[in-house]
């Protein structure tokens, strides 16, 4: 299972891509207009990533139609417990 990782800050959105060992790691600056531009962004990720949850966090999560919004700090004890491991 490939799942998507989106931080949308007010400055900088960041994407993790994680599928099995696999990961991918990129960001670029947080658009004005982010419901029309995630539209696109996540029809063009899906496209590569078919099958792929996509999960929210930060100040614009509401602002992509993710499968699940969660707060930062959730996401940051979830990493943590991760590399853990």
């Amino acid at each position: 299972m490939i799942t998507i990782g989106v931080d949308i800050g007010s400055t900088y959105t960041k994407y993790c891509i994680k599928g099995g060992a696999d990961m991918k790691l990129f960001m670029e600056r947080t658009p004005v207009k982010q419901k029309e531009y995630f539209e696109s962004k996540l029809k063009e990720l899906l496209a590569e990533f078919p099958d792929a949850k996509i999960v929210s966090c930060g100040y614009g999560q509401h602002n992509i139609g993710s499968d699940a919004q969660i707060s930062e700090l959730a996401a940051l004890a979830e990493g943590a417990a991760y590399h853990a491991s």
